[in-house]
């Protein structure tokens, strides 16, 4: 279970550092431009027009990450998982053989005489 959470965990940091990196690129080339004068308010400009640009595809991102994945995904998962256990796992083993649950079946053998 902690390598779960440490893996989401990894996973969080990994998502706010790739957004970062998207928000502060326009800013930071603005400022590191040489040809182009920094004018009171343009770095302003830029971050709410960075900001603009960017946030459809943030909250698509939130939206995929939060509410799509869990809910259409992982749900199905894990009762696809649940179900699989109780067909393969019978509550008393004795009557499993009598009512042919797949983990009494066994394959025939081939005998080396004649088939009928």
């Amino acid at each position: 279970m902690k390598y779960l959470q440490k893996q989401q965990l990894l996973e969080q940091v990994i998502y706010l550092s790739m957004w970062l990196l998207i928000l502060c690129i326009p800013p930071i080339n603005l400022l590191l431009d040489d040809d182009h004068t920094l004018q009171a308010g343009e770095l302003k400009n830029v971050i709410l027009e960075t900001g603009m640009l960017v946030l459809p595809f943030f909250v698509l991102f939130l939206i995929h990450n939060f509410l799509l994945i869990p809910q259409l995904f992982l749900k199905k998962y894990y009762q696809i998982h649940a179900c699989r256990d109780l067909y393969n796992r019978h509550p008393f083993p004795v009557y499993a053989k009598m009512a042919g649950s797949p983990a009494s079946r066994t394959t025939p053998q081939r005998t080396k005489g004649k088939n009928f």
